[in-house]
């Protein structure tokens, strides 16, 4: 997906989920804004909503799209429309459909004033594990910098322990 000098890209995925989560929402922090984008893989129809999460875990607002999604409808709202989120918001967002519906969703976060952006899925419930692998992270190899954001969605307090590990 490109816009300008903007150029953000995801990968496809073979399945949905009822509940899908995006670690790295924001709305004005910095110059960022994000975009989530849902489609419903179901059948069906069902409606989605999107709970709002400030970077302490606590709830700041719920958005629920106005219209039911169709079989393989999508829809997107940006933070910028979303009422409940005061400028320079910083948080997570957790997207669920009604029922059993799965969903799958794909998150852009842009700086259109710094012509930078990057997008990525959100993680599915039934794909959260207690272990992640990140294959490539990088402290100032070529110029090239990383950052990891990690998102509890165990509903209790959690400790959580990164472990790098060089290439040899």
């Amino acid at each position: 997906i490109t816009n300008g000098s903007i150029t953000e890209m995801y990968s496809g995925v073979s399945k949905g989920d009822a509940q899908a989560y995006a670690p790295a929402v924001y709305k004005g922090a910095g110059g960022w804004y994000s975009g989530i984008m849902v489609q419903n893989l179901d059948t069906v129809n069902t409606t989605v909503s999107i709970d709002f999460y400030d970077r302490q875990g606590n709830q700041t607002t719920t958005y629920t799209f106005p219209n039911a999604f169709v079989p393989n409808g999508v829809a997107a709202i940006s933070t910028r429309n979303v009422a409940g989120l005061a400028e320079g918001w910083a948080g997570t967002a957790v997207i669920k459909s009604t029922g059993s519906s799965p969903v799958i969703a794909v998150v852009d976060v842009t700086n259109p004033g710094a012509g930078l952006g990057s997008m990525y899925n959100a993680a599915l419930a039934s794909d959260a594990a207690t272990v992640a692998y990140v294959p490539s992270q990088y402290l100032w190899a070529g110029g090239w910098t990383s950052g990891i954001i990690v998102m509890n969605v165990s509903g209790t307090a959690a400790d959580i322990t990164l472990e790098y590990y060089d290439r040899t």
